[in-house]
């Protein structure tokens, strides 16, 4: 894979503006861990996920940083809302990420 130009595919979802599960995340999730997997790694955990996406592709400039920082904070979004009682995301917030 070349970037993510051409992927932005797999982020299209239904949106749910206050979901636990929060789908934009998961939905980056999947598309970073597909990425790293085609360089044969493979995570158990969300946070190694992101460490390595962030040091491997955003700060080397292979992905653009506004990708890194989207995927950071949805990375936090997603603790938020799977740890923080009462949490809730803005229908119109929510839109403004998946149009980044």
């Amino acid at each position: 894979m070349h970037g993510m130009r051409g992927h932005s595919s797999c982020c299209r979802f239904t949106l749910r503006s206050n979901s636990k599960g929060f789908d934009a995340y998961y939905a980056l999730f999947y598309g970073v861990s597909g990425l790293l997997l085609e360089g044969g790694r493979q995570f158990k955990r969300h946070s190694g996920v992101r460490t390595v996406f962030n040091r491997d592709f955003v700060r080397t400039g292979r992905i653009e940083k506004r990708y890194g920082d989207l995927y950071n904070q949805l990375f936090d979004d997603r603790q938020a809302g799977d740890y923080v009682a009462l949490t809730e995301f803005d229908a119109q917030y929510v839109q403004e990420k998946i149009e980044a």
